[in-house]
């Protein structure tokens, strides 16, 4: 029996945070594997004719396709692009390429032979679609062949799968890699805003820098009330902006 110590809290993140939880090693990776397995309450239910597996994924592509868009319409505009925003552009294909690839593969009653979850947050979706997401927030989606035949072949130990469940594992990774990267966008798109604002607020305060200080401190009163709580993406942009605009006046002295 697995030791109960070794299993990480797993539960959902908020739909809007990446699947992350502590970074474990390929050992404890198979720790976590036997606990969940062991815990897992489930049940081979044919009288359920619906698995909620392509509704993670339509969620997934509309968002992805949506952010995407958006950015690549700023960027084509010359406004500012962060390295988590310009590898979405890159690789953006990729990820189509991989909902194409469930798409074919999933038929909207692909799992309902597959043990199901009774309870919990994924209560109805296969039991190995909450492994694969577990596999990929504890090693934060860095996998290799290795730390998954490990992980599946430790799951089994508490838990053998059923031949179903073992052809299913490479359509629910994808399902769960592809949810990760509509938690990670959706980030992505809240720090792109959160800049965008803070160049509009960095002008607006540059501009009356040229003015009165009365008419600054009337932009800042406003800035304050408009983000009493700014975030770490839009501070560390509109210090940026402020800092270059000292820095350049310096230069000039």
């Amino acid at each position: 029996m697995p030791d109960p110590a070794k299993h990480v809290d797993w539960t959902i993140p908020a739909d809007s945070e990446p699947l992350r939880t502590e970074l474990l090693s390929t050992e404890r990776l198979a720790d976590t594997a036997r606990a969940l397995a062991s815990t897992q309450c489930w049940t081979v239910d044919t009288q359920s004719r619906t698995v909620p597996l392509l509704s993670v994924l339509d969620r997934a592509e509309v968002t992805i396709e949506k952010i995407y868009t958006l950015l690549a319409t700023d960027a084509r505009n010359q406004a500012p692009i962060s390295v988590s925003a310009e590898w979405l552009l890159d690789n953006y294909y990729l990820v189509e390429e991989q909902i194409r690839t469930v798409r074919d593969d999933l038929p909207a009653d692909y799992g309902l032979e597959l043990p199901r979850l009774c309870e919990g947050s994924l209560r109805g979706y296969p039991r190995i679609f909450e492994a694969m997401l577990l596999l990929v927030s504890a090693s934060d989606a860095r996998l290799d062949r290795e730390r998954l035949i490990r992980f599946v072949m430790a799951f089994q130990d508490s838990s053998p799968l059923t031949i179903g469940e073992v052809w299913a594992i490479p359509i629910m990774l994808r399902i769960a890699l592809v949810d990760n990267v509509r938690r990670l966008s959706t980030r992505i798109s809240a720090s792109h805003t959160a800049i965008k604002e803070a160049d509009a607020w960095a002008d607006r305060v540059l501009e009356a820098l040229q003015s009165a200080s009365a008419h600054v401190e009337q932009v800042m009163h406003e800035l304050e009330r408009a983000r009493p709580t700014p975030s770490p993406a839009f501070l560390i942009r509109f210090s940026q902006r402020l800092q270059d605009h000292e820095d350049a006046d310096a230069a000039v002295l």
